[in-house]
């Protein structure tokens, strides 16, 4: 099995070029209230010693981004809250706020105890250190005659 099938994104709506319209994906990036929630990018990285999984997360803060382990999953989340005053009145906005929960089927052979995130420039980094797996040894049965 394929790296990127284990470590995928479990995103269901990105695989159409028309998922502006695809109700799975609407369902996906929806809160309860019907709004599309935030999307972050995020590079999937594997070398020989870990996985990386670095996120484009400008505007940020690191107070307002949880990551955690569960379930075989890595769940990053999070919230980018835009600024708001009375007296100014927005007329035109292309900046994009709100939520975010993005969920990584993590692959065997990962060190959970040893997973850490980082911060700069507004890339959150998250490295997933590899261990080697064992592997599994096959073996005869002898049966015995019972009496």
């Amino acid at each position: 099995m394929s790296l990127v099938k284990l470590f995928r994104d479990l995103e269901p709506g990105f695989n159409t070029n028309f998922s502006f319209i695809d109700p799975a994906y609407r369902a996906r990036y929806a809160d309860e209230d019907g709004v599309k929630s935030l999307h972050i990018a995020i590079d999937v990285i594997e070398n020989d010693a870990e996985y990386i999984l670095e996120a484009e997360v400008p505007g940020i803060e690191l107070e307002d981004i949880k990551i955690k382990y569960e379930d075989d999953y890595l769940i990053l989340s999070g919230e980018k809250l835009g600024e708001t005053s009375e007296e100014n009145k927005v007329l035109q906005s292309k900046r994009h706020f709100g939520k975010f929960v993005r969920k990584f089927t993590v692959p065997e052979g990962v060190d959970l105890e040893q997973i850490k995130a980082t911060m700069k420039h507004g890339v959150l980094k998250v490295s997933l250190p590899k261990v080697e797996i064992e592997e599994k040894k096959s073996r005869e049965i002898e049966i015995s005659l019972d009496s």
